[in-house]
C-alpha cells in the first residue's frame, strides 16, 4: 500500500500502544480525521476496496467509500476536496462521513434543473432533470440519465378487470384484482398499496430482485406502469433513489387530447330563460366532494381551470361565430358528442341570470334548451360552461376555478 496509507496504520498502532502504556479508557466512538486532495471514481479493474480514490499534493493515494453522501455528485468528482471522517483498518479503506469542495478543477456541466414532462396523448405528467434523454415510441416512455445507466420508463396497457375476483371488502379497487391475477404469490397487497404524485394516486408497488421497482396505477380502463431502472453496477443506489423519488413526486395524470375533427362542434341555441336574479356563494370543496379534481392549461388563452382528474377533455375550434375555442370533458375519451359538458372561450355578451360565487370568481346560471350554462367573465375574457343540471356541481367546480395563467413566449 502507498505511503498515505502506511501512516494512518503506523499512527493508529501508535495511538493504541500509548493508550495501552497510560491504562487510558479507549473511546468507543473513532476519533474524525481529514484527508485532502482530488477525488476520482475507482476503475473496474483495481483491486483496492472502497469505491473512490483521494490522491493528496505528493501524489500519494487512499481509497475511500461512504454509506451516506453520493461521492460520485458532480460537486466531488474530479475536483479537490476535504474529506471528513475515520479510517477503517480492517478494510485498509477511508469511511467518509463530510466532505467540503476546496477547489473546481472538472469541466462537468452544472447540475440541472428540475423540468416537467407533459404529454397528454398518453394522460400523464412527470417531473425529471433537464438534462435527462427522454424518448418516446409507442406506448412507452424513457427517461435515462447521461451520467449513468439509470432509466425510468412509463408504459401503459388495456386491463379490464372481473370483481369476481375481489374479496369483498375490495371488490371495487381494481390494483386489488391486477395483483391477484398477475401478483398472486403475494396475498394481501394492502402493504404494498401507497399514495403517489401530486394528486395522491393510489399505486400498488412491486420491488424486484434487480434492484428496480415497479409502480401500477389504474385510470379508465388502463394500467400505467412507472419502472425504475437503476444502474446497479453502483455501489451506492441512495442517490438514484432520490432522483427517482423526486420525479416520482411530480407525476400526476392530466386530460387526454384527441384530434379536432372527433368532437362535435354543433351547440345547443342559447335562450333567454333566467333561473333567478338571486345571489349566492358555493364553498368549492363542499362541490368537490370525493372526487379528485386536476387543472388543465389553455395556453392560447392563457388561463386554466380544474376537472375530475379520471375524466378525459378536448379541445377543439368551433363554427359557432361567439365561440373562440371550445373544451369537451367526458367520463372516456371524448369524442361523437358523448361529452358531459363543455367549456367556452365565449365572445358573447353574458346574459342576466342567477348570480353565484365559487372561489374568486363570480358566475351568471341561466337555463337554456333543457341545459345549464354557467358564465365567467376574466380578464377580458369570457366563458361558458354548458352541461346537463344533474352535473351541476362539477360544471361549478370548474367555472369557479378559472383562473389567468402566465405564459413564457
Amino acid at each position: 500500500m502507498k505511503r498515505l496509507l502506511t501512516y494512518f496504520l503506523t499512527l493508529f498502532f501508535v495511538l493504541i500502544g500509548i493508550t495501552a502504556c497510560g491504562g487510558m479508557d479507549i473511546d468507543d466512538e473513532p476519533e474524525i480525521t481529514q484527508l485532502s486532495g482530488i477525488l476520482t471514481k475507482q476503475s473496474n479493474e483495481n483491486d483496492l476496496p472502497g469505491t473512490h480514490i483521494i490522491t493528496d499534493e505528493n501524489g500519494e493515494i487512499m481509497p475511500v467509500r461512504s454509506i451516506s453522501i453520493n461521492l460520485s455528485d458532480r460537486k466531488y468528482l474530479d475536483n479537490k476536496v476535504r474529506l471528513f471522517g475515520v479510517m477503517n483498518t480492517e478494510e485498509e479503506v477511508f469511511s467518509v462521513t463530510g466532505v467540503s469542495v476546496l477547489e473546481i478543477l472538472s469541466d462537468a456541466p452544472p447540475v440541472a434543473e428540475i423540468t416537467q414532462y407533459k404529454n397528454s396523448d398518453y394522460g400523464f405528467q412527470i417531473d425529471y432533470y433537464e438534462d435527462w434523454e427522454v424518448s418516446e415510441v409507442d406506448n412507452l416512455v424513457t427517461f435515462e440519465s447521461p451520467e449513468t445507466m439509470d432509466k425510468v420508463y412509463i408504459d401503459q396497457f388495456p386491463f379490464e378487470y372481473s370483481q369476481s375476483v375481489f374479496d369483498s371488502e375490495n371488490k371495487d379497487n381494481p390494483l386489488y384484482n391486477y395483483a391477484a391475477i398477475n401478483f398472486p404469490q403475494l396475498g394481501d397487497v394492502s402493504d404494498s398499496l401507497l399514495k403517489i404524485g401530486i394528486d395522491k394516486s393510489e399505486a400498488l408497488k412491486i420491488e424486484n430482485e434487480n434492484d428496480s421497482i415497479d409502480y401500477y396505477l389504474y385510470r379508465n380502463g388502463l394500467i400505467y406502469r412507472i419502472t425504475f431502472s437503476p444502474d446497479n453496477t453502483l455501489d451506492d443506489l441512495n442517490e438514484s433513489k432520490n432522483i427517482f423519488n423526486e420525479m416520482l413526486a411530480g407525476f400526476r395524470f392530466i386530460g387526454f387530447t384527441v384530434d379536432d375533427e372527433m368532437i362535435d362542434s354543433e351547440f345547443v341555441e342559447e335562450s333567454s330563460e333566467v333561473i333567478d336574479s338571486g345571489q349566492s356563494v358555493l364553498d368549492s370543496s363542499s362541490l368537490e366532494g370525493d372526487e379528485n379534481f386536476t387543472y388543465f392549461d389553455s395556453l392560447p388563452y392563457s388561463f386554466r381551470a380544474k376537472y375530475p382528474s379520471n375524466w378525459y377533455y378536448a379541445g377543439t375550434s368551433s363554427s359557432d361565430s361567439d365561440v373562440l375555442h371550445h373544451y369537451g370533458f367526458a367520463d372516456e375519451p371524448v369524442e361523437n358528442s358523448n361529452e358531459l359538458y363543455g367549456l367556452d372561450v365565449y365572445s358573447g355578451v353574458i346574459p342576466n341570470g342567477q348570480k353565484v360565487f365559487v372561489g374568486n370568481n363570480e358566475i351568471t346560471k341561466v337555463s337554456s334548451g333543457g341545459k345549464l350554462h354557467l358564465y365567467v367573465s376574466l380578464d377580458n375574457h369570457n366563458f361558458k360552461i354548458s352541461g346537463d343540471g344533474s352535473i351541476e356541481d362539477y360544471m361549478l367546480v370548474t367555472a369557479g376555478s378559472i383562473e389567468k395563467i402566465e405564459v413564457n413566449d
